[in-house]
């Protein structure tokens, strides 16, 4: 929640141009920006350049090192999926 309100002050002192308005049930044709993977996101989070100056280097720095840490644990579990792909096709 913190972040999504320094996004919103961030982009209202900046004069950030938020685009226009889409229609309810309009299709959205442009390419979406956002990380897929959550590693990519982590990245990303990293080198922002804004968050620290409303959440603070030191809290940035330990949230960064505490969700690349998640990542990890949940990359390291073998899902559902991989061993119906794999190990059940031998």
């Amino acid at each position: 929640m913190a972040a999504l309100v320094a996004g919103i002050h961030h982009g209202i002192c900046q004069g950030c141009e938020p685009g226009e308005m889409i229609p309810e049930g309009a299709e959205i044709d442009e390419v979406i920006t956002l990380p897929r993977i959550w590693s990519a996101a982590l990245d990303e989070f990293d080198s922002s350049a804004v968050l620290p100056q409303y959440l603070g280097e030191d809290y940035c720095r330990l949230f960064g090192t505490v969700r690349r840490g998640e990542c990890e644990q949940f990359a390291a579990q073998v899902s559902n999926i991989d061993y119906d792909w794999y190990l059940r096709s031998m």
